[in-house]
């Protein structure tokens, strides 16, 4: 049987991320990993690079300017059992006045009252989709030989 656990390639990884709008941010919380669900925005950066962008509240457990970070991503189709996921993990900064890039870029937040703009910049982009299994017969002619 073929391994049906395959690696996404970057541009594969980058189409998911830009054509969803709904992630777990994670992040380290009393030293133990903690993934928050968060809107965010896929955009293009100044130098051409990829950049996530969301926004929370200054006071929020989300609000981590300056730590590393990881933005999960995923789907899954239980009927077919396939499903994929991608990892982004990067450093997150704090939006300021010169981020000028950031205009007309709004990631819409579900929540209201999130003011506090940020920004991951990505270090790693990796994924992984889970392939329809191959399919195997309860016979086989090698029963009959």
């Amino acid at each position: 049987m073929t391994e049906n656990l395959i690696d996404l390639t970057a541009a594969d990884c980058l189409t998911r991320l830009n054509l969803t709008t709904m992630g777990r941010l994670c992040v380290l919380e009393d030293g133990y990993p903690v993934a928050f669900p968060v809107n965010y925005r896929m955009v293009v950066g100044p130098a051409g690079e990829p950049r996530i962008v969301m926004r929370t509240a200054s006071d929020s457990a989300l609000h981590r300017p300056g730590e590393s970070v990881a933005l999960e991503i995923d789907g899954s189709d239980p009927i077919s059992d396939t499903g994929w996921s991608v990892i982004c993990r990067g450093l997150l900064h704090d939006a300021g006045p010169t981020d000028d890039w950031l205009i007309g870029q709004d990631p819409h937040p579900w929540v209201e009252h999130r003011d506090q703009w940020q920004y991951l910049v990505p270090h790693r982009i990796t994924g992984r989709r889970v392939a329809q299994p191959e399919i195997t017969w309860a016979l086989s002619v090698r029963g009959y030989l």
